[in-house]
Formats: C-alpha cells, sequence, structure tokens
C-alpha cells in the first residue's frame, strides 16, 4: 500500500519517508508561500501529485487533494478529490469527493459529490455520482449510476 498524508507543520526535512513490509507512507512539507526546501514555516502541502514518469504500484490515499500525471496500479482514493490529468493513468477504482478525469481509468469511479469527465478522458468502469458532467469527445465503457450518495441522504433526512 502506498499512502501520501500531509502532517502538521514542524521544522523537518522536505519529504520523509517511512517504509514498511506492504505499504511506504510519505509525509510532504512546504512553506506557506509555496517554495519546497524551506525549513522555517513548513506547513502541510495541500496537494499530492504522482507525476508524469512516475509508476506506483498500490493503494494511494490522502487527505486532500491527489493529482494523477502518471501511473497507478492500484486504487486512488482522497477525503477532498482526485485528479487525473490528460496522460495519467489509473489501473484501479477511484474514490473521493470530488472526482475530476481528463486521463485514463480502468476500475470504478465513485465520487461523494461530483463527478466531471473532461473531453479526453477514457473511463472503462462503471461510475458513480449524484452529480456527473461529461465533456463531448468522453469516451465511457460501464454502467453510470446518479443515484444520491449514502451520505447526502443522510443530510437531506436532517
Amino acid at each position: 500500500m502506498f499512502v501520501v498524508r500531509s502532517v502538521p507543520p514542524r521544522t523537518q526535512p522536505v519529504a520523509t519517508i517511512h517504509c514498511a513490509a506492504d505499504f511506504v507512507t510519505i509525509d510532504i512539507y512546504g512553506s506557506a508561500d509555496g517554495h519546497m526546501g524551506k525549513t522555517n514555516n513548513l506547513q502541510p502541502l495541500d496537494v499530492s501529485v504522482i507525476g508524469a514518469g512516475m509508476r506506483v504500484v498500490g493503494r494511494v490515499h490522502s487527505t486532500s487533494v491527489v493529482t494523477v500525471a502518471g501511473t497507478v496500479l492500484g486504487t486512488v482514493s482522497a477525503d477532498d478529490q482526485v485528479i487525473v490529468i490528460k496522460g495519467g493513468r489509473v489501473e484501479g477504482d477511484v474514490e473521493a469527493r470530488e472526482v475530476v478525469l481528463d486521463g485514463e481509468v480502468h476500475g470504478s469511479v465513485d465520487a461523494q459529490e461530483r463527478l466531471e469527465i473532461q473531453a479526453s478522458a477514457v473511463v472503462h468502469g462503471d461510475l458513480h455520482a449524484p452529480r456527473l458532467i461529461v465533456h463531448e469527445g468522453a469516451v465511457i465503457d460501464g454502467d453510470v449510476s446518479m443515484a444520491a450518495s449514502s451520505t447526502e441522504s443522510q443530510r437531506g433526512a436532517a
């Protein structure tokens, strides 16, 4: 499993990698003004990036935003948002509050609030989201479900 997480601000190296038998955790720090490498006033970054040319095998999870420009062989999930940009590829499921796809996904996509599929996106798998935007040119090979998520149903009942 591969987990990317933000941690509380502190004066530490820009990145810390923790390895175990079945997962890797990377703590990434940046300064408030967005410069990497400064060691004073470090704060957790809001975006985790799987860069172009990078290949991750295993589960990727973030408490904020995950942007995929490379390849992930496994599930990609985020508490906030997952973005698969053009050229990015996920061979596994994608799960987040909001999902924006412009690359390729081979797996199911579950967005708790909103799913946007850009014109160059290719999706081979089932889609589930209460709100769905599909741009002309996108390719979808799978079932689409737009039922309200269980979270939204609970909010509506309250």
